[in-house]
């Protein structure tokens, strides 16, 4: 299945997957107003959804996805700030393939609340990694 960006052609049978900073921040709000839009019930909106789950998936080559493992995961080094606490964290995707991040947690809430798990990604040298201006603003 592949869905063209609202108002374009597709022009492949290859899926649209947009990545990176493939367009500004107006743009992509303007592009939410637009498929917002397209919505007269919930029922549409949980089929264009469903749709574009699909996409991604096909998208990563996740499609079927692939047998669940163990994630083997991974938290220590917890430090404090203001209002939350930031661990480091890591967890076996796919055996032997671990995934390395900060977990960003708030202070003061009991019970079930909301966590940010924040992935390095495959920078490497001095300007890659988690001191990456863009991976700082996203923390």
């Amino acid at each position: 299945m592949s869905l063209a960006p609202l108002g374009q052609a597709q022009t492949s049978d290859k899926p649209t997957l947009c990545q990176g900073n493939y367009q500004s921040e107006a743009d992509a709000v303007a592009q939410l107003k637009r498929l917002a839009a397209t919505h007269s019930s919930l029922a549409e909106w949980k089929a264009r959804a469903a749709a574009v789950r699909q996409q991604i998936l096909t998208g990563a080559n996740l499609s079927p996805l692939p047998k669940r493992t163990p994630l083997n995961s991974i938290i220590k080094n917890k430090r404090r700030h203001d209002g939350y606490t930031v661990e480091s964290a890591a967890f076996e995707s796919r055996p032997g393939f671990f995934v390395y991040g900060n977990l960003y947690r708030p202070l003061g809430r009991e019970g079930k609340r909301p966590g940010v798990l924040c992935p390095h990604g495959h920078y490497r040298g001095p300007e890659g990694g988690r001191q990456r201006p863009d991976q700082q603003h996203r923390c």
